[in-house]
């Protein structure tokens, strides 16, 4: 497995005892490097998913949070998503199969779109605790749309594509299929740019660790992995939303599909 890293906003990791993970002994660490569940290419970046939903610990050790995309319940716009929409095309619904996804597809003209906020703010990044966030995304033509998936602050007016203010995920924008990544505060943002590409209609893992209100390793799960540090405007003062949505860059419809997404945060 190849895995291409970059740190974003300068420094280096510093290391330090990943002990959320070590201490439910759920991958290799410095702290537990024979953890009971451990991962060949054991890493804070995306390893800890592997096991951690097996693990009766971790709920005596954090908060976890779930969107599995199976029933009218999650995809519900009264109690579970606020829905913001431009033009007319088909909401959220849930797709058939195991996989637990569900797909909002634009109405036909360009900058047409769906995006979606969760009703509660689910996160928030404080000193010394950590979060992990996984979750997947398709999107049927990935160089016409400007999209986002990640935790961003409660949107007060404009779109989730161009004014988010406080935020934490990935994005791509109109005209490439680029995977980017971005940390943003007081709506200046640390972008990490080109960690991947998308290929039309085909899902994605992405996912991110922040550490604290210092650190947040980005990466793109495939064949071969990629990942970024980001260590500069991290949103370390806001309460966020799981939040996600895609606008068409063309005059035809658009689609995004969601995966089941897992949050974890130190209690």
């Amino acid at each position: 497995m190849r895995r291409r890293s970059t740190t974003i906003g300068g420094g280096s990791r510093n290391p330090r005892n990943e002990y959320l993970a070590a201490v439910a002994g759920m991958y290799g660490s410095t702290a537990d490097p024979k953890g009971a569940r451990r991962f060949d290419g054991a890493s804070p970046r995306e390893t800890l998913f592997d096991s951690v939903m097996n693990n009766p610990a971790v709920p005596l050790l954090a908060n976890v949070n779930r969107w599995e995309f199976k029933n009218k319940y999650d995809i519900n716009t009264t109690n579970t998503w606020k829905e913001t929409a431009v033009g007319s095309g088909t909401p959220l619904v849930c797709l058939d199969g195991r996989g637990g996804r569900a797909k909002a597809t634009n109405g036909s003209g360009d900058n047409n779109y769906y995006f979606y906020e969760s009703i509660y703010e689910i996160a928030k990044l404080s000193s010394g605790k950590h979060l992990h966030i996984r979750g997947t995304i398709e999107i049927a033509d990935v160089d016409q749309a400007d999209w986002f998936w990640g935790l961003c602050s409660r949107l007060s007016s404009g779109n989730l594509f161009d004014n988010r203010v406080d935020s934490i995920g990935f994005y791509g924008a109109d005209g490439s299929a680029n995977i980017n990544a971005e940390c943003r505060k007081d709506s200046t943002a640390t972008p990490a740019t080109a960690l991947d590409t998308l290929t039309d209609a085909k899902e994605m893992i992405l996912g991110f660790h922040a550490i604290g209100t210092s650190e947040a390793y980005m990466y793109v799960k495939t064949e071969d992995n990629y990942d970024s540090l980001i260590i500069t405007n991290l949103p370390d003062n806001e309460e966020m939303c799981l939040s996600f949505g895609c606008r068409n860059g063309q005059g035809v419809a658009n689609s995004l599909t969601v995966g089941q997404v897992n949050l974890i945060q130190d209690n």
